[in-house]
């Protein structure tokens, strides 16, 4: 079970990394493009959607994803011991979900920070030195390594 369960579980943490910034975005879109803004609404009526927005339906992977590991205790709680084999590949997937979802909790962190940096770097008067030609704007992948890690304020 373990083997086959966890390598698909990689594939979220990219997709899950960049859900705050495309939500973020998906509002600034929506907001200057009332067309798209229209169509959106017309589909998040859609029976096939249950009637959510599109941003509730970005998240539904993390969300998912939180509860295999609760999942796959209470599975590991009803294996039968002495079917040694299925209990050690249940218990090794729950390891590995546990350690994938904490790696994916840290990379949206780190992502999180990233972005709050990049609006601050955004947000600095450098007019006085932009005009002497002293300043030169760093883009996004420049300061990705010039915080530590926790939250920044």
């Amino acid at each position: 079970m373990g083997n086959k369960f966890c390598p698909n579980l990689y594939v979220f943490g990219e997709f899950i990394k960049n859900q705050n910034t495309s939500v973020i975005e998906l509002k600034k879109i929506r907001g200057r493009d009332n067309k798209l803004d229209l169509f959106l609404q017309e589909q998040e009526k859609n029976i096939l959607c249950r009637r959510h927005e599109l941003h509730t339906l970005l998240s539904v992977e993390h969300q998912r994803l939180v509860k295999y590991p609760l999942l796959l205790e209470q599975i590991l709680k009803y294996t039968k011991a002495d079917d040694i084999k299925e209990f050690v590949s249940v218990a090794v997937a729950l390891q590995k979900t546990k350690r994938i979802l904490k790696k994916i909790n840290e990379m949206m962190a780190m992502d999180q920070n990233k972005n709050v940096l990049y609006d601050i770097q955004n947000s600095l008067d450098t007019s006085g030195l932009d005009k002497q030609g002293c300043v030169e704007k760093s883009s996004y992948d420049d300061c990705k390594n010039l915080y530590l890690p926790g939250i920044v304020t």
